[in-house]
């Protein structure tokens, strides 16, 4: 995973090195988010009888910071049990 906010990623020189273990079997994907997001976690959390400043601040918090996180799953999910893809054929 290639994050595209991230300033000190290495995915070019890390994939080289696992394209030549693993010849055939590197892909990059390149994802919304930066070097934090993989170690991010989905808050659940819930606000008070009261809708405070602070609850708008960690709304604006977990929409801005959680929101790639969904899609990095989806990415590594599919990587670990991939999709068959549909190959549709005309009906005759």
């Amino acid at each position: 995973m290639k994050f595209r906010s991230d300033t000190i990623d290495q995915t070019k020189s890390l994939a080289q090195v696992l394209e030549r273990r693993f010849p055939g079997r590197v892909e990059i994907a390149r994802l919304n988010g930066n070097h934090l997001t993989p170690v991010a976690q989905d808050v659940q959390g819930q606000t008070s009888k009261e809708f405070s400043p602070i609850d708008a601040i960690a709304q604006w918090m977990k929409q801005e910071f959680y929101r790639d996180i969904g899609v990095l799953k989806d990415e590594v999910l599919n990587w670990i049990n991939p999709r068959p893809s549909i190959n549709l054929q005309p009906l005759p």
